[in-house]
């Protein structure tokens, strides 16, 4: 876990200023499956748009793709996943 907040500290620093990417590093407490990742990486975006224009953005972030090449194979990521959602309570 250490080298994966080693990674997301630089991959933070290496974002544009007022990026408006979100992002969350979880990992499970219990789990009775044994084959469960030792963590998840979970991004968001207010809208499809902005995230169209992040991603855009991050595509030609030179910074961003240099701690990228760093940080590949320190990790197996075997599935990427898009997912929408619609908050249906607050506080």
């Amino acid at each position: 876990m250490a080298d994966v907040m080693e990674y997301a500290e630089k991959w933070r620093a290496a974002l544009e200023p007022n990026d408006p990417y979100e992002a969350w590093i979880m990992t499970p407490t219990f789990t009775n499956d044994p084959n469960t990742p030792d963590f998840y990486w979970v991004g968001a975006w207010e809208t499809m748009s902005i995230m169209g224009e992040g991603w855009d953005a991050y595509q030609v972030n030179e910074n961003a793709a240099a701690v990228d090449r760093e940080f590949q194979g320190s990790v197996t990521c075997d599935t990427n996943t898009l997912w929408s959602s619609t908050q249906i309570k607050e506080n």
